[in-house]
């Protein structure tokens, strides 16, 4: 279906053009870098009334959904400085770590945290230079451009690819990209390489885990955690993975949200005429769920997921391998 609303998306950019919101988000991929580089005074300014006023006007961008605030110091500076460190005694295996945009430049501490979990289970985490995976665009019909984006990344991933190395992600919508669009836009046996060994970071832990069922040792005493699985992720990989790896950290005091879409749908939940539904897909199991939560901390898996839910709850989510790495001893 997805598949099917890009396709429709492209041929209506190319008889009518393209509209001016969709540009804006497209652009937003490659805005993010200079948005990192001007925090704090950026995230003032998309903050602040005046700005989310004008951009629901010119763009019908909801003035009441916040921007996500940028990062001062991108995962990807941050992991040029972890890399001068003291490497570790002996041989270690290779997997190779795609920093997906919203990883770099909003949350590093995901990237972070996804490689401490990496690093612990024996790894050489290698970060190669690849740009967004074209999602953004791909969701705005923008097939031309996202195809462009998506021939750098099979040339930078390819050498890795064929080598077998595992290449790990931690946004499902960025993997299932690779899995799903890449070798669709990109018709070279590269690509279908790349999608066959492409994973989220919750399947490769999990079946690490299972190959080695001490290769984590987790702290006891966990906080429970309730659990939502981003769409992309329970549509192409299922969601038993994640289940799997918090329950190995917390003990066994995870619970799977029985929830659908969260509502935020990319950008779906900033769209001017789409704030109601997207509130309301939330309220119907997963808004409710997570207000009656008791003592549990909420995991997630998605960006959008982490970033809807605080905005329409109050209550913080973080992402699956965040609290991994904390539990770890």
């Amino acid at each position: 279906m997805a598949r099917l609303k890009a396709e429709w998306l492209h041929h209506r950019n190319e008889r009518q053009g393209v509209p001016r919101r969709s540009r804006i988000i497209a652009a937003s991929v490659h805005q993010a870098g200079w948005g990192s580089r001007l925090a704090p005074l950026s995230n003032w300014l998309m903050q602040s009334r005046a700005l989310r006023v004008l951009m629901e006007h010119w763009y019908g961008l909801d003035r009441r959904v916040p921007p996500p605030r940028f990062a001062r110091t991108t995962f990807r500076q941050w992991f040029a400085w972890h890399r001068r460190g003291p490497a570790p005694p002996g041989p270690r295996p290779p997997v190779v770590y795609f920093v997906d945009t919203w990883t770099n430049f909003y949350l590093p501490q995901v990237g972070q945290a996804a490689v401490r979990v990496l690093e612990a289970l024996g790894y050489e985490v290698r970060v190669p230079p690849t740009g967004c995976c074209g999602r953004p665009l791909i969701s705005k019909g923008l097939l031309k451009d996202a195809r462009a984006l998506c021939e750098r990344n099979t040339a930078v991933l390819a050498p890795y690819a064929l080598d077998g190395v595992p290449i790990v992600g931690t946004e499902p919508s960025c993997v299932s990209t690779l899995l799903d669009e890449l070798p669709q836009l990109v018709r070279k046996p590269e690509a279908r390489r790349i999608a066959a060994v492409a994973q989220t970071v919750e399947q490769f832990v999990a079946r690490a885990l299972a190959e080695r069922p001490d290769a984590l040792r987790f702290r006891a005493g966990a906080a429970p955690l309730l659990y939502h699985g981003h769409c992309h992720q329970k549509a192409l990989l299922g969601t038993a993975d994640a289940v799997q790896v918090l329950t190995a950290c917390t003990g066994g005091q995870i619970r799977e949200i029985n929830s659908g879409c969260c509502g935020m749908a990319g950008s779906f939940g900033h769209e001017v005429e789409h704030y109601e539904v997207a509130r309301a897909v939330g309220e119907q199991r997963l808004f409710p769920a997570i207000r009656a939560r008791g003592a549990a901390h909420i995991a997630i898996s998605g960006f959008s997921c982490r970033h809807h839910i605080e905005h329409h709850t109050g209550v913080p989510a973080r992402h699956v391998v965040e609290y991994l790495a904390d539990a770890l001893e």
